[in-house]
């Protein structure tokens, strides 16, 4: 099957190159970082990577999707959405003067100064040794960059990568007494002076966030319906029109659907269930802690092992599924349920990802509604940068939710009596840790994530 082959050998081609700017998402698939240390700001690199994209692009639309098989053709969904996406903000929102977050590179720093004892030998202290060198110039030009454009940053995004900085030096300090570093560092005069330089250059973008740029910044947390919609559909597969063709989200058919069902969402932990009902075994022990992410990748570990799986963004699965066990464990002890508060707070969150990225509320609007309901300072700071950084997670998250209790419901309807509710909880967790809109399509088909969808979100 040639289709299959070059499907397969374009996969590979890309993520070998792709990776090479993302060091923190070689991390996140378990793979070692061996090129590129810090994330890419340079006009070439991001032309270059956009370009890459399009490659990938049209080889995918080149390819016979109908001559793959279910698994890749998951894949290649899965792909192309992700690809879409970062291409789109590649193109139309640059990162390098909206988030001073990004520039720093803390997964990759943490990595390497505490990863396992075997492996810290000179290899790895001489990459961590070329990270404190390059990182003094590459945040030089951060501050260069983000001084021209600081109208455009948003306070709280200051505030937390500001905060991030300063957990930075923290470890780097820590890092200063641990033994692996000091028998690195002996015979190497070097190595103090680049550690003394890192943290001098992480105190100098500190002192820029906070003295030089937080007063001038009046930016905007939100990245537009239209935007927020692209995001819902490409990585998420929730396709929900938030914008009309003059960007107005107020007429578009996507934002009112998504209103009622957050209101439903609402509704529902406003008033848990009063009356018990059974809940399947594995459910419980889900909920019990044998569950998360981790139980879903492994379900097949062959599965989990493809890059499009072990990059794809989940929150529609694993925040929908942990409020669905809430919700329906709350059905079998009604008096016990000591995560409410924190669902209420998912909630919370999922209106503020709609109406900030909608235009409906502002940063301080925002805060406001935060600290109304008991989050504020540097607490508020971080889920409104999670929100901004994120658009579409949280409220993907709600969503996935109410589709898994429609899914159900249809389920339970087509299933009959006896397991059908271990037969659905079974069938969702063997897809891995993907969007759910996937899993319920490829899952349990086709119609009955229809069904879902519409009970959810109706025709929009």
């Amino acid at each position: 099957m040639p289709d299959v082959a070059e499907f397969d050998a374009l996969t590979a081609e890309f993520y070998a190159v792709w990776l090479h700017y993302h060091p923190d998402l070689a991390l996140q698939t378990g793979l070692p970082v061996t090129g590129r240390l810090l994330p890419p700001q340079g006009d070439d690199d991001l032309a270059a990577l956009r370009g890459w994209l399009e490659e990938l692009l049209l080889g995918l639309e080149a390819l016979d999707f109908s001559a793959l098989d279910a698994d890749r053709q998951l894949d290649w969904e899965l792909l192309a959405g992700a690809a879409r996406v970062e291409h789109r903000e590649l193109g139309e929102g640059d990162w390098r003067h909206l988030d001073p977050q990004r520039y720093l590179p803390a997964a990759v720093l943490a990595w390497l100064a505490w990863g396992p004892a075997e492996d810290l030998g000179d290899a790895w202290g001489d990459t961590l040794a070329r990270l404190l060198r390059e990182l003094p110039e590459h945040l030089r030009r951060a501050q260069a960059r983000l001084r021209t454009a600081a109208d455009c940053l948003a306070p709280p995004l200051l505030r937390v990568a500001a905060a991030e900085v300063q957990g930075m030096r923290s470890a780097l300090r820590e890092l200063a007494r641990h033994p692996w570093w000091q028998r690195y560092a002996q015979g190497r005069p070097e190595s103090d002076v680049l550690q003394a330089g890192a943290d001098a250059a992480l105190a100098g973008y500190r002192h820029c966030l906070t003295q030089d740029l937080a007063p001038r910044a009046r930016g905007a947390l939100g990245c537009g319906g239209a935007h927020l919609s692209a995001r819902l559909r490409g990585l998420h597969f929730i396709d929900c029109e938030l914008a009309d063709g003059e960007g107005d989200s107020a007429a578009a058919p996507g934002y009112a659907a998504i209103v009622r069902a957050l209101e439903h969402a609402e509704l529902a932990l406003a008033d848990p269930p009063s009356r018990p009902e059974p809940v399947a075994r594995p459910a419980q022990r889900f909920a019990d802690g044998c569950g998360g992410r981790h139980h879903f990748a492994v379900t097949d570990p062959a599965l989990a092992h493809r890059l499009p799986r072990r990059l794809a963004n989940d929150a529609s699965l694993a925040m929908g599924w942990h409020l669905y066990l809430g919700h329906r464990l709350a059905g079998v002890c009604p008096g016990a349920r000591p995560g409410l508060a924190a669902e209420r707070e998912r909630l919370l969150l999922a209106r503020l990802d709609l109406d900030l990225h909608t235009g409906r509320i502002a940063c301080d609007g925002a805060l406001a509604r935060l600290r109304h309901h008991g989050l504020a300072g540097a607490a508020a700071d971080a889920r409104l940068a999670q929100l901004a950084r994120h658009p579409g997670e949280a409220l993907a998250g709600v969503l996935g939710w109410q589709l898994l209790e429609q899914a159900r419901e249809h389920h339970a309807v087509g299933a009959g009596a006896g397991d059908a509710e271990r037969d659905f909880h079974d069938r969702l967790v063997a897809q891995g840790a993907i969007p759910l809109p996937l899993v319920l399509r490829y899952g349990l088909g086709p119609n009955l994530w229809q069904e879902a969808r519409i009970g959810v979100l109706g025709g929009c």
